[in-house]
């Protein structure tokens, strides 16, 4: 497993290879209609995970023609079907469990802009905060809704540390790009501080980037 260190080392240069062995959902424990909405946010929450990375190839093993249209729709292409590997180690193999491996390169992706694979590949805005590890993890719980009891709770902090690091992530934002947060005003100071707070999470949820090594 790559360091933090090493991702961002391979970030700031030729890239990441990424592969995606495979995935499941257990549809059985969601009635229909929740199941469809689940598998409707997954490419999203793809994008979400993996967009502000610099990646070289991703890859995909999947099973099924269903599963691999779905894939090629996505702006994959077709690496191989396994078709010798099937045929002589395995002849009876149900076509529904049939696996393919697909994939797509960053020179690829070009001529698919657009597609959910195109959206993840090509190169896109690098962070302009640089925030630590530490920083990223805590603005991860906040941007889920985390208020500062439940920050210090989950991250076992004191109130008065939560405290102190909003402080200094305000400041490392404002040294960057002064116009982001509010400037300060009259009013009181907890006021300013939910401002802030709701004007840089509202950016981070739009730049993913930030989050990433």
């Amino acid at each position: 497993m790559l360091t933090s260190e090493q991702v961002r080392e391979a970030t700031e240069s030729d890239g990441l290879n990424v592969l995606v062995m495979h995935y499941g959902c257990r549809d059985w424990d969601y009635s229909v209609d929740e199941a469809a909405m689940i598998h409707a946010m997954l490419p999203q929450a793809f994008i979400a995970c993996h967009r502000g990375y610099r990646l070289k190839e991703l890859l995909q093993e999947v099973y099924g023609a269903q599963e691999l249209a779905l894939l090629l729709n996505a702006g994959f292409l077709l690496r191989t079907d396994y078709a010798q590997h099937s045929g002589q180690s395995h002849p009876q193999v149900n076509p529904d469990r049939r696996a393919y491996l697909c994939g797509i390169a960053r020179a690829e992706a070009t001529g698919r802009r657009g597609t959910l694979a195109a959206t993840v590949l090509l190169p896109s805005t690098r962070s302009r905060f640089g925030f630590a590890d530490y920083e990223r993890d805590f603005l991860r719980h906040a941007i889920d809704g985390a208020t500062d009891l439940e920050l210090a709770r989950t991250l076992l902090l004191s109130t008065s540390t939560v405290k102190k690091r909003w402080e200094r992530i305000y400041q490392r934002v404002e040294d960057v790009d002064s116009t982001l947060l509010p400037i300060d005003t009259p009013h009181s100071a907890e006021k300013r501080g939910i401002e802030k707070r709701r004007r840089l999470l509202a950016y981070l949820r739009t730049h993913l980037e930030e989050f990433v090594p």
